[in-house]
C-alpha cells in the first residue's frame, strides 16, 4: 500500500488527477479520498521534497493506492496530472505520521472516484443486448428456413 498526496488549486484539478491516476497510470485506488488540511499537506510535501514549494495548495487529498511505491512513482511520472502529486512510501519518516492520521481524516463526500463499475456494467448491458438481438435474428432465420422446408415438402 502506498499513500499519494494530491495538492491542487481547486477541486476540479483534484478530480481530474484522481481520474488520471486510475485511467492513465493504471493504479487501483483503495477506498475514498481523505481530505487533509492544505497547510499540513504543504508541510508534508515540503519536508518530503526537501525544497520550497512553488505555490501553496488550496485543497489537498490523501489517497491510498494498492500498488507498491516504486510502481506508483513510475506510473505517475508517465502521466501529467493537473495537480501536484507526491507519492509517500514507507522509506520517508513522514510515513508513520501520515498513516496514523489517514484513518482519522474525513472522507470526501464531494470528491468521488471515477465510476469504472458503471461503465463496465453499461458495456456488458450493450453486449447482452446485441447478443439477444442476434439470437432473435438467428431464431427468425432458423424458423423461416424450417417453415420454408415444410412448405416445400407439403406443396411439392
Amino acid at each position: 500500500m502506498t499513500i499519494v498526496l494530491i495538492r491542487a488549486e481547486n477541486q476540479t484539478k483534484i478530480l481530474n488527477s484522481l481520474a488520471d491516476i486510475e485511467r492513465h497510470a493504471g493504479l487501483k485506488i483503495n477506498g475514498t479520498p481523505r481530505i487533509i488540511d492544505n497547510n499540513l499537506a504543504d508541510k508534508y510535501a515540503k519536508s518530503i521534497m526537501k525544497d520550497r514549494l512553488r505555490s501553496k495548495s488550496k485543497i489537498a487529498v490523501l489517497v491510498s493506492v494498492k500498488e507498491d511505491a516504486t510502481l506508483s512513482i513510475l506510473q505517475i511520472r508517465k502521466i501529467h496530472p493537473p495537480a501536484h502529486l507526491v507519492v509517500i512510501s514507507e522509506e520517508y519518516r513522514q510515513w508513520e505520521e501520515i498513516k496514523k492520521i489517514f484513518n482519522t481524516l474525513p472522507h470526501s463526500k464531494d470528491i468521488t472516484l471515477p465510476r469504472r463499475k458503471q461503465t463496465v456494467q453499461k458495456i456488458l448491458h450493450r453486449i447482452n443486448k446485441i447478443i439477444n438481438e442476434r439470437k432473435i435474428f438467428l431464431f427468425r432465420i432458423i424458423f423461416f428456413k424450417s417453415f420454408y422446408f415444410l412448405y416445400c415438402l407439403i406443396f411439392n
